[in-house]
């Protein structure tokens, strides 16, 4: 994934992805269990449906509203009381939206939930700010385990996939001596689940260096059980442009939302599109007797100004057959609109993965007709050093979000 450093003479920032907000309904949760009176009651006041009302409820959190809500809302807690001289801080804020059994783990828990992943500072006070809400954890992990290793631990480590090994322990060994994340653990509370909100850890590593990173849930032993990846959650297709071979006269405007859900095999986006100057023939759906017939995809290319490419998804790993194949868009009928929300697509791709690929927009017919390029909804750099050479006295704070 790429990114802008913009230098100014006197200061330097470095760009974070941060996630859009509000997170999608359809994030994936299962089994999400049953949430203490304390639990429900932040979440209410955080804006998150629970089930029942008045004084009193089933206690059951619904199912479609966490994870990464809940994740969220832990983490806009801890930053309610973050302020700066012009108001509330920018969060760069990224997730780990689900979890999968670690590639050698043969145990029988599952772990489930998500986990906020908020940066801040730079350089020696770089900082990652986790919040979490997990589930199918080891309920040994009620009492701590002193003396061991990586007991009931929640870590980011070195590796990029849940496929393989993840490495070690994800820290600037060059700015910070001693592991970070020897401490950081969770506590499980009934049913096997555990959340917390605003854990610092000081690993010396902004967020955009911990963006694809592994994070690794330990079970009382020690053992690494589960495997998520951090992602943007939220990317976006901001414009369309002519496909760079596209001869006709269609005009694609508008623009999408790319939601990352999953891990492993079940990684994959979620669509959301508001678009038109789309190929009216459309108004019945894709034509099955036309290749792409009416499809909106994501390709292999990275750019609009030369071939996109084919489709793009896991096929080292995900052996299902294309998922792009079914996918497209409905005109509406004489306007050449098409809306749609929470589109699902399992590619066996994170967000971290698509983001700079090509969206490719197709005629009834199957032809390549618009070009868009699947980038952050936004970012923010949140803290400032003095420029490298800079040896004067101003001392620059703040945020700039772009």
């Amino acid at each position: 994934m790429g990114f802008r450093q913009h230098e100014a003479q006197v200061f330097v920032g470095i760009m974070l992805v941060v996630a859009a907000v509000p997170a999608t309904d359809q994030s994936p949760c299962l089994d999400c269990g049953v949430a203490g009176d304390d639990e429900v009651a932040f979440l209410q006041m955080q804006g998150v449906m629970t089930h029942g009302s008045g004084e009193t409820h089933s206690n059951q959190i619904d199912h479609m509203d966490r994870p990464p809500k809940f994740a969220l809302a832990l983490a806009a807690k801890e930053a309610a009381s973050k302020k700066t001289a012009g108001g509330a801080e920018s969060m760069a804020v990224q997730y780990v939206a689900a979890f999968a059994p670690y590639f050698n783990y043969q145990g029988d828990l599952k772990v489930q939930g998500s986990i906020a992943v908020e940066g801040t500072g730079l350089i020696e006070t770089a900082t990652q700010t986790l919040s979490w809400q997990l589930e199918g954890l080891d309920p040994r992990c009620n009492e701590s385990n002193e003396g061991v290793s990586n007991a009931c631990g929640i870590h980011i480590h070195q590796g990029t996939s849940c496929y393989e090994d993840a490495g070690g322990h994800y820290w600037n060994t060059t700015l910070i001596d001693s592991d970070p994340w020897a401490t950081v653990t969770y506590q499980t509370r009934k049913n096997e689940s555990a959340w917390a909100v605003g854990v610092e850890v000081v690993t010396g590593l902004t967020n955009f260096e911990v963006l694809g990173r592994a994070m690794i849930v330990h079970d009382f032993t020690g053992a690494r059980i589960a495997c998520g990846i951090i992602i943007p959650e939220k990317l976006a297709v901001p414009a369309f442009t002519p496909y760079f071979s596209y001869t006709g006269s269609l005009e694609v405007e508008g623009a999408m939302d790319v939601t990352g859900m999953g891990v492993t095999d079940d990684a994959g986006q979620i669509l959301s599109w508001s678009l038109k100057g789309l190929d009216p023939n459309c108004s019945s759906g894709a034509n099955s007797e036309y290749s792409n017939s009416c499809g909106i995809h994501i390709h292999a290319g990275t750019d609009c100004t030369s071939d996109a490419l084919g489709h793009y998804w896991n096929q080292t790993t995900y052996s299902a057959d294309d998922p792009w194949s079914m996918i497209s868009y409905t005109s509406k009928k004489g306007k050449g609109k098409s809306r749609e929300k929470q589109v699902p697509v399992a590619t066996g791709l994170e967000n971290t993965f698509v983001n700079g690929h090509a969206m490719i927009v197709h005629s009834y017919i199957g032809g390549r007709i618009a070009c868009g390029i699947i980038s952050p909804s936004s970012e923010v750099a949140n803290a400032f050093v003095k420029y490298y050479t800079y040896t004067g006295d101003l001392e620059v704070s703040g945020w700039v979000k772009v």
